[in-house]
């Protein structure tokens, strides 16, 4: 069985519409908060869930979107909403694709320009630090985290 490629990443913001293609993007790492519990009576510890560590995306452009860069200015802890569609190829199947979306509501902590060459095409990065996250697959939600929201152990 071959991998799933991914043919493109578009991101969108909230009334700003379209903002460009993602070169590369990492999108947050969701960990758990764990603390070890070891009452009496038990054999040994274990891990209990009280929530997630912080949520941090980065995402790379070629080109600069001016629209990203006027999101720096806005400080609110749910001020940015940003939608990233996907389409991944399944070399599987005969014409198999499948849609991916990340939806991401922060603000926009880090821009890194970067390196400004003669001839070269720089590489813009961004880090978005997420209050809501949430990956669709094929219209199906297959994770989603509301920092503001209590925290739920099991579903």
């Amino acid at each position: 069985m071959l991998p799933n490629i991914l043919v493109d990443f578009n991101a969108y913001v909230d009334g700003e519409g379209f903002v460009g293609r993602v070169n590369e993007l990492k999108p947050p790492k969701v960990t758990k908060k764990m603390s070890e519990v070891f009452n009496g009576g038990m054999a040994a510890p274990v891990e209990v869930a009280h929530g997630y560590e912080k949520l941090s995306a980065e995402l790379s452009f070629q080109d600069p979107p001016t629209k990203l860069l006027k999101l720096m200015k806005n400080n609110q802890l749910n001020g940015v909403p940003v939608r990233l569609i996907g389409t991944f190829h399944n070399p599987n199947s005969q014409g198999g694709t499948f849609n991916y979306e990340i939806v991401l509501t922060g603000t926009m902590k880090e821009m890194d320009p970067g390196a400004l060459k003669r001839g070269d095409q720089p590489m813009n990065k961004y880090t978005f630090s997420a209050s809501y996250y949430r990956v669709d697959q094929d219209g199906e939600t297959v994770i989603e985290i509301d920092a503001m929201q209590p925290f739920k152990a099991a579903e």
